[in-house]
């Protein structure tokens, strides 16, 4: 993902001082969504003023965003991003059992690859709904 050549325009380009993303795990065959937060002002740049003997820059100008359901960091000042990043960084708010359906649903809106164990309980809950539901088709003579 790019970054803007004037700061203030991080936001517009889909970069946040502090984030909330949806995660959908498989545990068990339970379907869990968890809620991750991620801060900036967490993930510092370690970059160094002057040279390797100089302060670090810090976290002003750092910043993250979700690319893909993948976590990206970036800091403005040195003009570089770095990711995915593991959401080890972050911190877990909730985790909550959801059903298959609102789980793809997730994934659709976070554009994570949803989990293959995921795809086959949606599958097997949707032939269970449309079951005897079907009709034969006919045939014409």
């Amino acid at each position: 993902m790019p970054i803007p050549k004037d700061e203030k325009d991080m936001e517009g380009h889909g970069w946040s001082k502090d984030l909330t993303i949806k995660h959908i795990e498989i545990k068990k065959g339970v379907i869990f969504c968890e809620e991750w937060d991620f801060f900036a002002d967490a993930m510092s740049c370690n970059v160094r003023e002057g040279g390797t003997s100089g302060p670090k820059c810090g976290t002003d100008h750092t910043w993250v965003t979700c690319i893909g359901g993948k976590l990206f960091w970036s800091c403005f000042r040195h003009r570089i991003a770095n990711g995915p990043i593991t959401f080890e960084v972050g911190h877990k708010s909730k985790e909550y059992i959801i059903g298959a359906s609102e789980a793809l649903e997730i994934c659709k809106g976070t554009n994570q690859t949803p989990p293959r164990e995921l795809v086959d309980v949606y599958q097997q809950e949707f032939a269970e709904k449309t079951a005897g539901k079907r009709r034969r088709p006919t045939t014409t003579k």
